[in-house]
């Protein structure tokens, strides 16, 4: 959020750990891993901040080639659902209700682009000159 000065650590520190949701157990997020960095920078299009977003939005932005069959549409489908649920598991991300649609949540916003920020070349360049 603007105008606030929370240590990046402590942003992260919040989904870098497992969750028991109604009696399912999710993984922590890897926030600065290449694999969640990617998830992280396809659900924060700026298409996506006034409409949301679908499954389909988001693997149109993680695989390059569209499918080849029914069957690897529905395997990716599902490969992404898992990844939204994850998400949503960690209040990244809320479903509206009543329809096939997400939006990213204000802590989704803090978390996803502090992450995403750390893997930024230009981050990179300025721990490596401060160190």
């Amino acid at each position: 959020m603007v105008g606030r000065a929370t240590p990046s650590h402590q942003v992260l520190d919040r989904v870098s750990e497992r969750v028991n949701q109604e009696g399912q157990a999710y993984r922590a997020l890897r926030p600065v891993s290449p694999g969640d960095a990617a998830l992280f920078e396809a659900v924060l299009q700026g298409e996506h901040a006034l409409d949301g977003f679908r499954n389909g939005d988001v693997q149109k932005r993680l695989f390059s080639q569209p499918a080849v069959d029914a069957q690897e549409q529905k395997r990716r489908s599902a490969y992404i659902s898992r990844q939204l649920r994850l998400l949503r598991s960690h209040g990244l991300i809320r479903k509206v209700s009543g329809r096939r649609l997400y939006r990213t949540t204000p802590k989704g916003y803090e978390v996803m682009s502090t992450a995403l920020a750390f893997r930024s070349p230009k981050v990179a360049l300025l721990q490596r000159n401060a160190a």
